[in-house]
């Protein structure tokens, strides 16, 4: 049988916050009820070292987790957020009587969202708004195709944020022949099919009070123009294939 005991000062700190966080509805949504926390946020309210004060919290029953499936991430996501047996150890702590929480719902599905970094979201907004309303230069036969340097002019994009989008198969990377032998080619990145798919969901601020992630969704379905724009690039890579064949 789980103790319902917490074992040192620091786990009395995250129930203490985390229980705060479900009465005051704040965090992000799952199963019904907020209160849900990031590991990376129960870190930075806590200022504590909890490498494994979560987890083990979480099995002796003073915390709900939830591992959400991340979409283009092998490794889930981890949520908290306190139990009833947890609420009751704090109440006890303070000496005052239990008030009841909502309660998450156990049947309730798990989606497989993104906890998108704050920053790569903006990036890819700037991505799909080039790609969806044709503005810009027409590179590869499509329009959407960006420099690092191009993106970073209208988005505020860390260095991180790129590679973060590609590593999800949210954006997609090619290199753009230079048009002559003077100049370097270009790499340029553009939304792909997948981050075309991706809508908002969510956004909570952090402990800081910033927003640090954005939840968005990954749908089953691109619309009309991410199909049509998918053709153009499929006929340019066709064009090019038979031309690099002609000169052979």
């Amino acid at each position: 049988m789980p103790s319902h005991r917490p074992r040192s000062p620091v786990e009395v700190t995250i129930l203490f916050y985390l229980r705060d966080e479900a009465v005051d509805g704040c965090g992000w949504r799952r199963r019904g009820v907020r209160g849900w926390r990031l590991y990376g946020e129960v870190k930075e309210a806590t200022g504590e070292y909890i490498s494994e004060r979560l987890p083990h919290l979480a099995s002796r029953g003073l915390l709900h987790r939830i591992d959400v499936p991340e979409f283009g991430r092998e490794r889930p996501t981890l949520l908290f957020r306190i139990s009833e047996a947890g609420a009751r150890k704090v109440a006890e702590l303070e000496g005052h009587p239990y008030t009841p929480l909502p309660v998450p719902e156990a049947d309730a599905e798990d989606r497989g969202n993104l906890f998108v970094p704050a920053s790569a979201w903006s990036s890819l907004t700037a991505l799909r708004r080039r790609a969806v309303d044709r503005i810009g230069p027409v590179r590869l036969g499509a329009h959407g195709w960006l420099t690092a340097v191009e993106v970073h002019q209208e988005t505020r994009l860390r260095g991180e944020d790129l590679p973060w989008l590609l590593r999800r198969g949210l954006v997609e990377r090619r290199e753009v022949p230079a048009p002559s032998r003077r100049q370097l080619s270009l790499t340029c990145y553009r939304i792909s099919d997948a981050g075309l798919r991706t809508g908002y969901v969510d956004a909570v601020p952090s402990p800081s009070g910033r927003v640090e992630f954005v939840e968005a969704r990954v749908g089953e379905e691109p619309g009309p123009r991410t199909r049509q724009a998918r053709a153009t690039r499929e006929r340019h890579g066709s064009r090019r294939t038979s031309r690099k064949a002609a000169k052979q």
